[in-house]
């Protein structure tokens, strides 16, 4: 039998004959059932006097009891001289002595040695009592590996009494709050939620341990140097004896970063659900706007020079204008890319462009101060949807000036390099050289609830029906696609600041942002024209303008109506103008039918969808142009004089 290199020492483990002082260091906690024992009576040579029959069990597998006379020479070595010196250690001390050792690798034995006293208080023999303490040891070190593992864990472990007084924290909790472990124990764990929200959390918590549930959840926890983080939490409580609570155990996981995740992540989805939305109402949109600007300017058209009602008609004319703005918008929500073509463009003279178009409206004591201090102002990108981005910064500037005397518009372009983390609030911001475009006013300023939501779909701080709440939500979105960032600083008082990032495109030769040379229409020729479209106003207007402008129409309501005409006369047209009222197959399959019938045939579309989806579909079914909806005559006119001059 050999002593257990990891237990403690016999002198270690030595106590008094009371099992109540026996050192908790030395022998866990028993369960109810004690081990039965094997008892051997031992003289003060160590001559073995008596012995249960199980004492074999406990020797070496070729030693019997029996065949020796001495405890000592049952043993070999350092076994043998371990039990003489613990048999003279109980001489001397007429003591009990108990101790751990190990009878094999898989076996550990519980040894008690208990004098034998005469009458005259001499110790006559000992009493060698053995049990096995296999299952308690192997509990003692599961019990010791579950401390090490919690001690390690990533997790806050924290563990109080029935008060939620700490009784013991891991060194997790040390990391996470910033409170070492020694000052933690015996403080009231309540005092970790700060605020009345987390203080409300925490008494739900405890309400629902008090039931006997388990409960989770998350809250806000303030560490010791004041930063806030978020942090889920599971609480249960600790069953004791006769079903009575005696403590309560806390995990707490720091999920701070992945609570960011989430937000992100809601918020994409919630943009995806925008998206869809806003492409349906602009698609709707335009198809409504289509007849208005065409019966307007028919109207105009008829009028005599001077007429009073011309100036209505126009303003009919400037607010579809302004409609239709709104339904481009509405589809930049539901792009998920970038323009496919990005171009290279000087945002300098962009910017520029913006303040000569924002001039006349602009109040006659505001200031403007416009300041280039970039190297290079190259950007790449849709200059079309960057002209919308600065024209919202500009005019919200501009509307946060109007009701105060005075004011300062500075707009500054200047260049910036992105370094890793210089921007936690878009941390996917790839690193590298940037154009900075700084948009300040010295208007009313935004508080701080008004400053985290001004991104969102349709929150606007203007008055009823002067606003969407959608130009800056357009904006991030641009931004954004063009991988970007744009951030707003903003105090009540003390003006608005937005900055926005646009990568740096390489220099190009030339004149870049420079206007495309303007093109001469070609003459507008006598043409047969062969409309079809499934919504009666559509179809209306729109033969009523392509008469105004000289050509001779067939119109058709449908698929069905419009392949019979062709049928009938399939080199009658010139050109086919298609309206495809709704997203499908319905415009592809028409297109197609009439092309096999007149391979030859221009074929123009009229469509209200996204640009993108309008020419897949030119492509799936073979056409030439697409016509946006909606269009003025001007728009008409041009698309199909340069579509006959093609095809002829």
């Amino acid at each position: 039998m050999e002593k257990n290199a990891e237990e403690p020492t016999p002198e270690d483990m030595a106590s008094a004959t009371d099992p109540a002082t026996l050192p908790s260091r030395a022998t866990p906690a028993r369960d109810a059932s004690p081990e039965p024992e094997d008892v051997v009576i031992v003289a003060p040579d160590g001559t073995i006097l008596a012995a249960d029959p199980g004492l074999a069990g406990w020797l070496p597998a070729d030693r019997e009891a029996g065949r020796y006379g001495s405890l000592y020479a049952c043993f070999e070595d350092d076994d043998g001289e371990f039990w003489r010196g613990a048999v003279a250690e109980v001489l001397l001390s007429r003591t009990s002595r108990r101790y751990r050792l190990a009878a094999s690798p898989d076996r550990v034995a519980d040894a008690r040695l208990v004098p034998l006293l005469d009458a005259a208080g001499n110790v006559t023999a000992v009493a060698v009592r053995l049990s096995d303490a296999s299952r308690e040891q192997r509990a003692f070190r599961q019990c010791h590996k579950l401390a090490a593992a919690i001690e390690q864990a990533m997790e806050a472990v924290i563990v109080t009494d029935d008060r939620f007084r700490i009784e013991y924290v891991n060194q997790a909790f040390e990391a996470m709050t910033g409170v070492p472990q020694g000052q933690a124990r015996g403080r009231g764990l309540k005092t970790f939620y700060k605020g009345r929200q987390q203080a409300r959390k925490f008494e739900h918590g405890a309400a629902a341990l008090e039931r006997g549930d388990v409960w989770s959840g998350r809250f806000l926890l303030v560490d010791a140097a004041g930063e806030t983080r978020m942090c889920d939490q599971t609480i249960s409580p600790v069953w004791g004896r006769h079903g009575l609570v005696e403590g309560y155990a806390f995990v707490w996981r720091d999920s701070t970063e992945v609570s960011g995740l989430e937000k992100q992540l809601r918020h994409a989805q919630k943009m995806e659900v925008i998206g869809t939305l806003a492409s349906g109402i602009a698609h709707d949109l335009r198809n409504i706007l289509g007849p208005i600007i065409l019966h307007a300017e028919l109207c105009l058209e008829r009028l005599e020079a001077g007429d009073p009602q011309a100036e209505s008609l126009r303003e009919i004319v400037e607010a579809v204008g302004r409609a239709r703005a709104l339904g481009e918008q509405l589809l930049s929500l539901g792009r998920s890319v970038e323009s496919e073509s990005p171009v290279r463009f000087r945002l300098s003279t962009l910017v520029k462009e913006c303040l000569k178009f924002l001039g006349p409206g602009l109040p006659p004591d505001l200031s403007i101060r416009l300041r280039v201090e970039a190297g290079g102002s190259e950007i790449r990108g849709d200059p079309t949807r960057v002209h919308q981005v600065v024209m919202n910064l500009l005019a919200n500037a501009v509307e946060a000036m109007k009701d105060q005397e005075g004011g300062l518009l500075t707009v500054r372009i200047e260049d910036a390099v992105v370094r890793e983390g210089d921007w936690p609030e878009e941390p996917s911001l790839p690193p590298g050289a940037y154009l900075r475009l700084c948009v300040s006013d010295t208007g009313h300023g935004m508080a701080s609830d008004v400053l985290k939501r001004i991104f969102e779909p349709f929150f606007s701080t203007k008055r009823t029906g002067q606003g969407t709440g959608l130009g800056l939500t357009v904006a991030r979105h641009i931004v954004s696609q063009m991988r970007g960032a744009i951030t707003v600083e903003s105090h009540p008082g003390l003006g608005t600041s937005f900055r926005v990032l646009f990568p740096k495109g390489p220099a190009a030769a030339g004149s870049p942002g420079a206007p495309p040379p303007a093109r001469n229409l070609p003459p507008r020729p006598r043409a047969r024209i062969l409309f079809v479209g499934d919504d009666a106003d559509m179809v209306h207007c729109t033969t009523m303008a392509l008469a105004r402008l000289g050509y001779t129409v067939a119109a058709c309501a449908g698929r069905d109506e419009a392949g019979r005409t062709m049928a009938l006369t399939p080199q009658g047209f010139d050109l086919a103008l298609v309206d495809v009222l709704r997203p499908g197959q319905e415009g592809i399959l028409l297109t197609r039918e009439l092309l096999a019938l007149r391979p030859d045939l221009p074929v123009v579309l009229l469509s209200s969808l996204d640009a993108a989806l309008a020419e897949d579909m030119l492509r799936a079914c073979g056409g030439r142009r697409v016509l946006a909806k909606p269009f003025c005559f001007d728009e008409l006119d041009r698309v199909i004089r340069e579509t006959l001059s093609v095809a002829i």
